[in-house]
């Protein structure tokens, strides 16, 4: 008889060779529909991290309220580097309740090189992509409203996505001021 820390052990390998088989980028079905619908210059599938930029979109039914996740400060929508791992188990762990790619959805804001964090601030570009982002799938999905999982920096950009208005950061363009956004 095998002992019971070998079961756990090979469900905690199962668990992650799962997660790791979450891979994007976003479905050619949602890119397609981000090329008809003006979306083609917010560069959502984010090429430069191969099919680890982005996430979501099939054509299908919508059973559940579709999730967007944002990452933190330095990461990426999905495992990158060792410092950029993303959301490939959060995924994993919908898509084990039943959610499907059509209703899960990430892509990558900033870059994932650590050195750049402590100087990382809000700006409109970020911003403005994001929201639209947020925007893109609620008009594809024809859903009501989305939900929306964030983490570290990603609350943040996330909270200022839905309440809008005045950001203080610096862009690059400005020297802190305030920016409207």
């Amino acid at each position: 008889m095998l002992p019971s820390s070998f079961f756990v052990v090979l469900f905690l390998i199962r668990r992650l060779s799962s997660a790791a088989d979450i891979s994007g980028p976003l479905s050619d079905d949602f890119q397609q529909w981000l090329v008809k619908n003006g979306y083609q210059d917010d560069n959502f599938v984010r090429a430069d991290y191969g099919t680890q930029g982005s996430y979501g979109g099939l054509a299908g039914n919508i059973v559940h309220t579709p999730v967007i996740f944002i990452h933190g400060n330095s990461d990426a929508a999905l495992h990158v580097s060792s410092t950029a791992t993303g959301w490939p188990n959060t995924i994993q762990y919908f898509m084990d309740k039943g959610y499907t790619q059509a209703e899960l959805y990430a892509t990558s804001w900033g870059d994932t090189n650590t050195k750049n964090a402590p100087t990382r601030t809000h700006n409109c570009n970020d911003l403005q992509r994001l929201r639209r982002f947020v925007q893109a799938v609620l008009a594809y999905t024809g859903a009501a409203k989305v939900s929306l999982i964030t983490h570290s920096m990603g609350v943040t950009l996330g909270r200022k996505i839905i309440k809008g208005g005045a950001v203080s950061g610096n862009d690059g363009k400005s020297l802190l001021k305030l920016q409207h956004c």
